[in-house]
């Protein structure tokens, strides 16, 4: 047979309840295959043992396979399952002088040979290198463990790899840099409070609004009020103070977060791999989905190959809450609240759907509550409720002083 994917593993998301992942990739022998159990939280990562911690199914077939888990060895919701092609690096046609040479011998051995060389790709394109126009004269590292422990991996003044940095100078360096960052900061602030000032001093407390402002006048003449607010100017005559007042109760501000759904489209396409049919949604194969509770997603698919949902990976429970079947080729589903895990699948053919978690939404939408322009009715529980409370009082007030603008409460 021909080798017609490059690809050589697959990842997917436990969930604590599954045990059976599917693996897309050809294997000749249940050994050349290596099952990794990464940690989430940790990066950890572990190397499975075939028989004690999972078995292997689909050996020889074109289109991959199955790892099913053993009991008590299921990947938790907290864990990666990645499923890796490991072919033998190992030469094992014997060619004999005179004697027949079977096609297939010899297409067994290059497929061989292609797997190898694929492994060793994936490998490459996750290694750190230096582009096909740029040069490193030396990218070996010379020094010996002991040298390089407790030391920073870097570059030295030729451009070659260095193991030996010290990163006690790199530190000490960082924090004066930052440091004088900011006290640069500082001193500029300190400067435009100074201009400010100057330039008040010099307008003679005449101000404008903007820079496209045609008149400058008065702050007491340029600040305008409507409804219960209401503005006087204290000490007249002295050291004047601008206060704005609200008549009535106290009022109080703050901001309430909620989550707000929407409408999410996919189109679902479908690609033969390895010679069997897949699912691809926005170009990656058997995606693993985020469906928020609330939102409603719609999906886009061939007429022959209906998509559904189902609550096992096997698809022999199929889940229909929220779920309209628009037409022969779209159907539709709102997340329900609490929804578990799903998959979703082709109605007439196996293997060529994914994942579908079901995450509780997060809040994306921000509005601000207020006490009706200060009337004496917000409950202690309102009060109580507000995410955030900017500030409560019966009025305030604006003043100026040495240049900065001060609002008293």
């Amino acid at each position: 047979m021909t080798i017609s994917t490059t690809s050589i593993k697959n990842s997917y998301s436990g969930n604590g309840s599954t045990s059976v992942f599917n693996y897309t990739f050809k294997i000749t022998d249940d050994d050349h295959i290596t099952v990794i159990i990464r940690t989430d939280s940790t990066g950890a990562e572990t190397t499975k043992t075939k028989t004690t911690h999972y078995t292997v199914s689909g050996v020889g077939n074109s289109g991959g396979g199955q790892v099913t888990f053993t009991s008590g060895n299921i990947p938790a919701n907290t864990e990666t399952v990645l499923l890796r092609r490991d072919t033998p690096k190992t030469q094992g046609l014997d060619l004999i002088e005179n004697d027949p040479m079977p096609a297939e011998n010899i297409e067994t051995a290059y497929d061989k040979l292609t797997s190898i060389t694929q492994e060793l790709q994936e490998e490459l394109n996750r290694t750190i290198k230096v582009s096909k126009t740029s040069t490193i004269t030396n990218p070996e590292l010379t020094a010996d463990a002991t040298q390089r422990a407790g030391k920073i991996l870097g570059f030295d003044s030729n451009g070659d790899l260095d193991g030996t940095i010290d990163g006690t100078a790199v530190q000490t360096n960082a924090t004066a840099a930052a440091n004088s960052a900011t006290a640069a900061a500082s001193s500029a602030s300190a400067a435009a409070a100074s201009a400010q000032q100057a330039q008040n001093v010099a307008g003679g407390g005449i101000v404008k609004i903007s820079s496209n402002d045609t008149t400058a006048a008065l702050l007491n003449d340029k600040l305008a009020v409507t409804g219960s607010l209401t503005k006087s100017i204290l000490n007249a005559s002295g050291n004047e103070q601008l206060q704005l007042s609200v008549a009535g109760a106290a009022e109080v501000y703050g901001f309430n977060l909620s989550f707000s759904p929407s409408t999410v489209y996919y189109n679902v396409a479908v690609q033969s791999v390895g010679g069997a049919n897949k699912y691809f949604i926005l170009g990656e194969q058997q995606k693993t989905l985020d469906l928020l509770e609330g939102n409603t997603y719609i999906f886009d698919h061939p007429a022959a190959h209906p998509l559904r949902f189902s609550t096992d990976s096997g698809n022999s429970s199929a889940y229909s809450t929220g779920v309209t079947v628009v037409s022969s080729t779209r159907v539709q589903i709102v997340v329900a609240t609490g929804a578990p895990t799903l998959y979703y699948y082709c109605n007439q053919h196996a293997a060529m759907g994914g994942q579908a978690n079901t995450p509780a939404p997060f809040d994306n939408n921000l509005q601000l509550t207020t006490t009706n322009l200060g009337a004496d009715n917000i409950t202690n529980a309102q009060y109580a409720a507000f995410d955030d409370v900017l500030f409560s009082a019966s009025g305030f007030t604006f003043s100026l002083s040495d240049g900065s603008l001060i609002a008293t409460i």
